[in-house]
């Protein structure tokens, strides 16, 4: 993803590639805590983070960006 940093992408498309980016990798109760970790960071540019991530993970109707909270997604994936 930092490849990604030096480009011009509104938040939207940040949101975007971290979906695609990391839906792909193993999860493990560390990898998810990294894998948060490393979004959240990749969608402030590695800055300071201005929204709360409960407010970034919300639907646009309700103020958020549709980001993944990934400890919640891997929970549901092992109720399937």
């Amino acid at each position: 993803m930092n490849r990604w940093l030096q480009r011009d992408i509104t938040i939207f498309g940040r949101v975007l590639l971290s979906k695609m980016d990391s839906l792909s990798l193993p999860t493990s109760a560390d990898m998810i805590k990294t894998i948060n970790k490393k979004t959240f960071n990749f969608m402030w540019r590695n800055k300071r983070q201005y929204i709360r991530r409960s407010d970034l993970v919300k639907s646009y109707e309700d103020g958020g960006v549709n980001e993944i909270d990934f400890d919640v997604m891997n929970d549901v994936l092992k109720l399937k």
